[in-house]
């Protein structure tokens, strides 16, 4: 019998096994938001696009997670690591982000859906995924970019 310890392993494939809590809310969605493109292609195009979005929010939310996580130990005058590296906590804050965001955003389509009799397709799903978060970490970026310069002064 073959034991892994994730202890024992390497940070950059700790990192690269959170990811994988995600993929499965991607597969979700396009059954529900792109049943003709789920029925249609094979496993391996799904699949290679859920990595794909897995990827670009990783990018996403893992930035706004540590803009948070050093913004917080810069307040509280804590080492603030190297900012090209993430840590385990950062990771595992953008993994439980992404989750519920994506938790979030399913019940939201599919109650506007029941209401308005409305079919949102899987564009409107991207859209609202990687639109709303963007604003949200381009508005908490430049306050917090306003705010080192008012202290400065």
């Amino acid at each position: 019998m073959v034991s892994f310890d994730i202890s024992k392993a390497p940070e950059r494939l700790k990192n690269l096994l959170c990811l994988v809590v995600i993929l499965p809310f991607w597969y979700i969605t396009f059954h529900l938001f792109h049943l003709e493109f789920f029925l249609q292609a094979d496993l391996f195009l799904i699949s290679a696009y859920c990595i794909i979005f897995t990827l670009i929010s990783f990018i996403i939310f893992g930035d706004f997670a540590v803009v948070q996580s050093r913004t917080k130990a810069k307040e509280n005058n804590l080492p603030s690591e190297d900012i090209s590296v993430f840590s385990l906590d950062e990771i595992i804050i953008s993994i439980l982000y992404q989750a519920l965001y994506h938790c979030f955003l399913i019940l939201i389509l599919l109650i506007l859906e029941n209401i308005f009799e409305v079919k949102f397709y899987y564009e409107t799903y991207l859209g609202f995924y990687f639109f709303l978060p963007s604003i949200i970490f381009t508005i908490n970026l430049f306050s917090n970019v306003l705010s080192n310069m008012k202290n400065r002064n």
